[in-house]
């Protein structure tokens, strides 16, 4: 083994070379030479580079997957893909992948990718199977090999046309404009993970994550005032859940369990928890840039505020998603015929892969579930096997990577598991950044381990016990045999007519009432329940993750259309000329009356709303139809939209007007994407199925952010799902449909 000195020693000697190699042989010209080369051709190149290097994408996982059980802990065939998982043939010879880890690893010094290099060999050292001397160790045989391999390729791209790079003369020239690893019109979360071994290390912007949970926070609650306000939705979520549970898995007598279970508000309740112990940590670390401190232990609390916001994504976060994971992946139905179901005595179920009869998981051949399997494995040894393909976040970006390159895999996931995929990789997201922001608090295998006795002792103590606490409590008592819902709960699920969606009529009006009294009776029924269960903290915590009453939104009674008060045969056409012009004519004059009305009135506005753009104070029980009636101005009113036909058709849809007949159809999620960038908006790619849409501050006078669910598998939005949408919109920013107009 080469001693740390050497090794140290051939660092120093090359770790200048692949900058010289850029600058000696000119950047532009490296990259028309690469950019016009097949694939083939670039692995040539790659493999006369790199011998043996790994043919496929994660050749970690395929490695760890592959290892067999009888090798020793610390050993294996494939510690090349351990120690470089990124250094393969599929990666580096598509697209500017290459040409961005050269500009990356040539414009930088080795130490800023040293917690990168480090974070990049997890599943082997997790594994046991790269373990080293020590950390510094692993470093620097890490880049002294990935320094060779840039300057041997970049030898062979350029042939003799690149004179000796060891030679001091030449100028360093300054890099070319930013590289991208793809043309794709929207940026993506997953794809930045996938690239980000390839790129120079980026600031981290914790305002940037605030907003990322924040504009969860906000779907979540969405999704809570929907189950209440939209008794159409809450029906499709309860089918929806009852066929992700255990008990929609045949046992192993052949027989199904016709259970229903309560939904709770875990999710929302850990996003908000998650959110408040951000902005305590965005709060300390302004002090401590203020301050110019050198260590974190220099500014009190602000230590035991970034292990409590650890704690909080590592632990019952975690937990929470797993436990999602645990119940809807075996429960889904393109699953279900590989599990069956388990009642032990104690009346615990379980479910078990039905061929692990004397098999190891590790012998599934199906990567995609395989790697489910790695998320879902209960009980304490599988989740071990777990932990040592973790970072969680390259199991999600894996998954997510897997999905997008194979429709046929797309179709395997359902929507309400994609949505948990899409959580488990947004906190995974946050972990990943934080562990670059404070290395030696958020990276275990790596951190300052004075800092480990100080965070056991919060994790143990009273603080992460009371965390959680209401939360369990409100579980419990929402648990199916606690809760006797009764003919109400049956009524929820299987009588709901909602025709929400058609023309307003007295009999439609009349249904979507029945619905809404039905919905509202279950809730009731709910919220009493809890309020005669639980003691004042949970109540209140109960009460503070459910909406106002205020906020529900029901259907106003119906009201006979008024009679035409001039037959068709009897409209005279000098007649109506008259009325045309007469309706000028007042016109005119009302606008006069109000210009002058507007200039001699300085009385302020009443302030509205302070939620999203300004709009119109919601009354209680505001009329279901509220997002078509434009929002009363303020300062500043929301924008009117002037958009190309293609926009226009999809908000045309989104804010359809139900007094007209005819119904809209559905809209390609490529429509939408366009339609909200021609607003203002920012789409971008999250995990799962969910894209943020950030609004341009300064057009629009907010900065809150907003999440949509992708429609999985295939790409269209029902017209339902996009009336929702425009709710959304409505509560959000005030939009409603007289905003937009045509070009």
């Amino acid at each position: 083994m080469i001693s740390g000195g050497l090794r140290s020693a051939s660092v120093r000697g090359i770790r200048a070379r692949p900058g010289k190699a850029l600058d000696a042989s000119g950047p532009k010209f490296l990259r028309g030479r690469w950019t016009k080369k097949t694939k083939e051709q670039r692995k040539k190149n790659l493999l006369e580079a790199w011998p043996a290097m790994s043919p496929i994408h994660r050749p970690d996982f395929h490695a760890f997957h592959r290892d067999s059980a009888r090798q020793g802990r610390n050993s294996t065939g494939f510690r090349e893909a351990y120690l470089w998982p990124y250094i393969n043939q599929q990666n580096l010879s598509s697209g500017r992948t290459l040409l961005l880890l050269l500009n990356a690893q040539g414009r930088n010094p080795p130490i800023a990718f040293l917690y990168a290099d480090l974070e990049s060999a997890l599943v082997g050292h997790r594994t046991g199977r790269s373990l080293l001397a020590g950390d510094g160790l692993e470093a620097l045989e890490i880049q002294e090999k990935l320094l060779d391999f840039l300057v041997s390729v970049t030898k062979i791209i350029m042939k003799d046309k690149g004179p000796d790079f060891a030679d001091e003369s030449f100028p360093v020239l300054p890099p070319l404009m930013a590289l991208r690893m793809d043309d794709s019109e929207w940026q993506s979360v997953p794809a930045l993970a996938a690239q980000a071994p390839y790129m120079s290390p980026q600031a981290v912007d914790l305002l940037k994550l605030k907003d990322l949970v924040s504009a969860r926070l906000s779907a979540a609650k969405d999704h809570i005032l929907s189950l209440r306000e939209d008794p159409s939705y809450f029906a499709a979520c309860v089918k929806d859940w009852f066929e992700h549970t255990p008990y929609c898995v045949p046992d192993n007598h052949g027989k199904v369990h016709h259970h229903v279970a309560s939904a709770v508000s875990r999710n929302t309740y850990w996003w908000e928890t998650l959110l408040l112990q951000l902005d305590s940590v965005i709060a300390l670390d302004r002090m401590y840039i203020e301050k110019q401190l050198e260590t974190e232990e220099e500014l009190p609390g602000y230590v035991e505020a970034l292990q409590m916001l650890k704690h909080i994504l590592i632990g019952p976060m975690e937990r929470c998603f797993f436990s999602h994971i645990k119940e809807q992946f075996p429960s889904s139905p393109p699953m279900r015929h590989l599990f069956e179901r388990q009642v032990g005595p104690n009346g615990v179920v379980a479910l078990r892969y039905r061929h692990a009869v004397n098999r190891s998981m590790w012998d599934i051949k199906d990567y995609l579930l395989w790697l489910f399997m790695v998320l879902y494995q209960p009980g304490s040894a599988g989740r071990q096997e777990s932990q040592k393909l973790q970072d969680i976040g390259n199991l999600a970006v894996e998954l997510e990577r897997r999905m997008q390159m194979n429709p046929k895999e797309k179709e395997r996931v359902t929507t309400l598991l994609a949505g948990t995929v899409s959580d488990i990789g947004l906190k995974e997201e946050l972990v990943h950044q934080l562990q670059r922001y404070r290395p030696l608090i958020f990276l275990d295998e790596h951190g300052d381990r004075r800092m480990a006795a100080r965070e056991r002792e919060l994790a143990n103590g009273p603080w992460a016990d009371n965390l959680d606490s209401s939360l369990r409590a409100i579980s419990g008592a929402l648990m199916p045999d606690e809760i006797p819902l009764g003919r109400r709960g049956y009524l929820a699920v299987q009588n709901f007519k909602y025709p929400n969606t058609k023309r307003r009529t007295k009999e439609n009006v009349a249904l979507m009432q029945s619905a809404e009294r039905n919905l509202d009776a279950l809730w009731l029924k709910v919220d009493q329940h809890l309020q005669e269960k639980l003691d004042s903290t949970a109540y209140q915590v109960w009460a503070r993750l459910s909406p106002k009453q205020d906020e529900i939104r029901r259907t106003e009674d119906w009201c006979e259309p008024e009679p035409l008060r001039l037959r068709a045969d009897l409209q005279i056409p000098s007649v109506l000329q008259d009325f045309k012009e007469l309706d000028l004519e007042r016109q005119r004059r009302t606008e006069e009356t109000i210009a002058a009305n507007n200039a001699a009135n300085t009385t302020p506005a009443p302030k509205t709303k302070s939620r999203g753009l300004p709009g119109p104070e919601i009354p209680q029980r505001a009329a279901i139809d509220a997002p078509e009636v434009a929002p009363q101005p303020t300062a500043p009113p929301p924008p009117r939209f002037t958009l190309k036909k293609r926009a226009l058709k999809v908000f045309a849809t989104i804010f359809h007007n139900l007094e007209q007949a005819d119904q809209p159809g559905e809209i390609a999620w490529l429509d939408f994407l366009y339609a909200m960038a021609q607003t203002g908006f920012a789409p971008e790619k999250l995990y799962g199925s969910v894209w943020q849409f950030t609004p341009d501050a300064v057009k629009f006078g907010v900065e809150r952010s907003i999440q949509f669910h992708e429609p999985h598998p295939h790409g269209k939005i029902p017209y339902f799902n996009a009336k929702r949408i425009g709710r959304r919109l409505n509560r959000a920013y005030g939009w409603h449909g007289a905003m937009f107009v045509a070009e």
